[in-house]
């Protein structure tokens, strides 16, 4: 509540130094005024997946308003980590694997609203629960492919010289 003499009034609504929004209001009479913040008290929800969309959990993920405040969540069992009461702007959002100073994915995207984003680790898939590079995987399935073909020809060389000799 504020008392105020008449006349044309520019009010601002700030929340650590950001505006959250401004209006002209000209007061002739008594009246009461809301003031809408979209920008304020936001919640965003973070999910971490791997290169096939799967979820990724025990991801560190640390979400950074331009040159403010730095939050940090690690993602539950279905890949997410939410972060509350956000005001809206631009975000650097970052996931980083356990034990690793590089983050493992990065964004820099606009928050307006409340909503679910979707950080994919593209050199990342989990395997039985475990997490793998891509790389390691194309190693591994080359290597069991190698190997399902050395075999696939011993035994038919095994099967052939078994022919031959019964001749």
């Amino acid at each position: 509540v504020v008392n105020c003499t008449f006349g044309k009034y520019e009010i601002s609504v700030y929340a650590e130094d950001i505006l959250l929004n401004q209006t002209t209001v000209e007061m002739f009479q008594n009246k009461s005024l809301e003031i809408y913040c979209k920008l304020y008290n936001l919640t965003v929800t973070v999910k971490t997946v791997d290169y096939f969309g799967q979820p990724i959990p025990k991801v560190n993920v640390t979400i950074t308003r331009e040159k403010y405040h730095s939050y940090s969540a690690v993602t539950k069992a279905d890949g997410t980590a939410t972060f509350q009461e956000l005001i809206g702007g631009t975000y650097q959002i970052n996931a980083y694997l356990n034990g690793q100073n590089d983050p493992a994915a990065a964004t820099v995207t606009y928050i307006g609203e409340s909503r679910t984003l979707e950080l994919k680790l593209e050199r990342h898939v989990i395997i039985a629960g475990m997490l793998v590079e891509t790389a390691q995987l194309a190693t591994l399935v080359a290597i069991i492919l190698v190997a399902i073909f050395v075999a696939a020809l011993e035994l038919y060389l095994k099967r052939r010289r078994k022919k031959l000799s019964s001749e």
